[in-house]
Order: structure tokens, then C-alpha cells, then sequence
């Protein structure tokens, strides 16, 4: 998980940068913006913001699946863990 954390917030920036079209673009910043929500711990200011914060995120990952399941990514891109985060 650590080094996948370094390649989002780090390298991804920069190996990344003009190599995705603007639909996928989207997509990453989806993804990472979820990443960024599980992953990372955050001092909540009060029980509110964090399950604000978290529609957020599910939205943000929400978004990523619709836009993979339009753009007709492989089956196999849709994964036991991604439907089980959307759906919790």
C-alpha cells in the first residue's frame, strides 16, 4: 500500500502527465481523490465532516466505475473490491 501511495501522490504526477486524454484524466483524478479518502488518515473535525467527506469519496469512486463501465473497460477491471467499496 505505501508504495502505491508514493506513486499516486508522487511519481503518478509526473509519469503520467500528457499521456492520459482528458476522459481518463478525470478518471485517475477520481480514483486518486478515493485513495486519498481511504487510505490517508485525516483528524476530523466532527462526525459530520467525516461522513461528508466520505459521500464524497464514495461519489468520487462512484463516478470512476461509471466512467470505466461507459468508456468499456474490460470486465475484469470491475473487481470484487471496487463493488464492495461503492457499495458500502
Amino acid at each position: 500500500m505505501e508504495d502505491w501511495l508514493h506513486f499516486v501522490e508522487t511519481f503518478s504526477k509526473y509519469v503520467l502527465r500528457g499521456v492520459l486524454s482528458p476522459q481518463l484524466a478525470t478518471m485517475w483524478g477520481h480514483l486518486v481523490a478515493a485513495v486519498d479518502h481511504y487510505f490517508r488518515p485525516t483528524q476530523w473535525a466532527s462526525p459530520e465532516a467525516f461522513q461528508e467527506a466520505s459521500r464524497a469519496a464514495h461519489d468520487r469512486l462512484r463516478a470512476f466505475a461509471n466512467m470505466a463501465e461507459e468508456l468499456e473497460f474490460p470486465y475484469t477491471s470491475f473487481t470484487p473490491n471496487l463493488h464492495m467499496l461503492i457499495c458500502q
